[in-house]
């Protein structure tokens, strides 16, 4: 039976591949919460770029899932759209939260400052199951 100290500490796919899931999940959760809110009035995230990064979130999702899914060579490139996805996500989470702090009297809602958080979540676990898939192609 092999040693298990002798071989360097390594994080399971699974378990990125649950974070990835749960970040996507929290993205829509995110999306679907407040986004601002003035004088205790709220505005879901869906009355603007919300149902955007459901869509995002959706497919980076779906991305993950096919990239790691799959028999044989890891398709590296396929999984670059999911980067891709999730950096949009993450642009977008940033460019609302950027615009509704800048507005007087307007405060980001929990929603939204939910989406920055996992997209930022999305985007960090994606980049690492792509090096997981180049290393595996590698060997």
């Amino acid at each position: 039976m092999p040693d298990p100290t002798d071989q360097p500490p390594v994080v399971p796919r699974d378990r990125l591949l649950i974070g990835g899931y749960a970040a996507a999940g929290l993205v829509v959760i995110g999306s679907l919460g407040p986004w601002s809110s003035v004088l205790g009035i709220s505005v879901a995230g869906t009355e603007g770029d919300g149902v955007i990064t459901i869509a995002l979130a959706l497919l980076s999702a779906a991305g993950i899932y096919l990239t790691t899914s799959s028999d044989g060579e890891p398709p590296i490139k396929a999984h670059w759209v999911t980067v891709a996805l999730a950096s949009l996500c993450l642009l977008i989470a940033v460019v609302d939260v950027v615009d509704v702090a800048a507005t007087e009297e307007v405060s980001p809602g929990w929603g939204l400052w939910l989406l920055l958080l996992s997209s930022i979540a999305l985007v960090l676990v994606s980049v690492r199951l792509l090096q997981r898939l180049r290393s595996a192609r590698d060997r």
